[in-house]
């Protein structure tokens, strides 16, 4: 089943919070496709680089009302052969190949802010 492409389709917004400022306006899911994604929901995000996607939590969901852009803070799950050399010191791999780790900290790779509607995340998939 071919993923269907966010740039070509309708996103909604669903419940506002209650916080907003000057430049940013705070929401608790969106709607794509007739599927609503809340906060916290584990996602799989497809893009050109990474044919299996990448599984993804959604930490915060803003537009910012500067440029009308809908935002997203994601955090990132990494697998096994993504780990840094150091964490994987003594082992020769992971018992399952379908285990992942949740990211921790902040920075690129980690938790990163996207677009909703442009390249950064092409494919959603719940």
């Amino acid at each position: 089943m071919a993923c269907p492409d966010i740039r070509d389709e309708v996103l909604t917004w669903g419940k506002a919070k209650g916080t907003m400022n000057k430049e940013k306006k705070f929401y608790c899911s969106f709607f794509f496709q007739g599927e609503e994604y809340k906060l916290y929901d584990n996602v799989v995000v497809h893009d050109e680089n990474e044919p299996d996607g990448h599984v993804a939590k959604i930490m915060k969901l803003w537009e910012d009302m500067t440029t009308g852009s809908k935002m997203t803070l994601l955090r990132w799950f990494i697998r096994w052969e993504e780990l840094p050399p150091h964490l994987k010191a003594g082992k020769d791999s992971c018992e399952s190949s379908r285990e992942l780790f949740l990211a921790f900290g902040l920075g690129k790779g980690v938790c990163n802010e996207n677009k909703l509607v442009k390249n950064e995340i092409k494919h959603i998939i719940k």
